[in-house]
């Protein structure tokens, strides 16, 4: 079998979508540290942050791209075991190992670390994806928020919906 040809337009589209997803946490912050949503500024901090959504996609697009190139022209016979396994072991591994250690830490840090917790924050991150590991000390302090107090998940949601302004006046129905 010939070695296949490197791609450069690969390469391209990788720094391109690298470059969003730096553009993406930036407006993240300053979104997040913009507070009120309802003014000009903040739907264009919102807007500009929900157009930049597109690297996730992108990358999902060079993955497929990648292993489909790879496999072409190849024997029509796989050992698709083999292929999954070497998925798991290079993916899935390292995921349930840093899952767990990253959760450790931040249970540690905070002072409140137990096996059932890190057993059941563990499960519930790997089964969903979405635990960032941010601690609280870590974020400025919100507006109606004292410096060092915990935040609950239900206020941190209700703090950061978006507020949309309602119109006042005559014959105006509320929502």
């Amino acid at each position: 079998m010939t070695k296949k040809k490197h791609l450069y337009e690969v390469d391209l589209m990788r720094c391109f979508f690298m470059f969003g997803i730096v553009l993406n946490h930036v407006a993240s912050t300053f979104a997040a540290a913009l507070g009120n949503k309802a003014t000009p500024a903040g739907r264009f901090s919102v807007s500009t942050h929900l157009i930049l959504h597109f690297p996730r996609f992108g990358f999902m697009f060079i993955t497929g791209l990648v292993l489909f190139l790879g496999y072409w022209g190849r024997p029509k016979k796989q050992n698709w075991l083999v292929f999954w396994k070497k998925r798991y072991i290079g993916s899935g591994i390292p995921y349930l190992f840093w899952n767990g250690l990253f959760l450790a830490f931040l249970l540690l840090t905070s002072g409140s670390f137990s096996w059932n917790k890190w057993l059941t924050g563990w499960l519930e991150a790997i089964s969903k994806g979405n635990q960032f590991y941010f601690s609280p000390s870590v974020h400025p302090p919100a507006p109606n928020r004292r410096p060092g107090s915990t935040d609950s998940r239900e206020n941190h949601h209700e703090r950061t919906k978006i507020i949309r302004p309602q119109p006042a006046g005559p014959g105006h129905v509320p929502r």
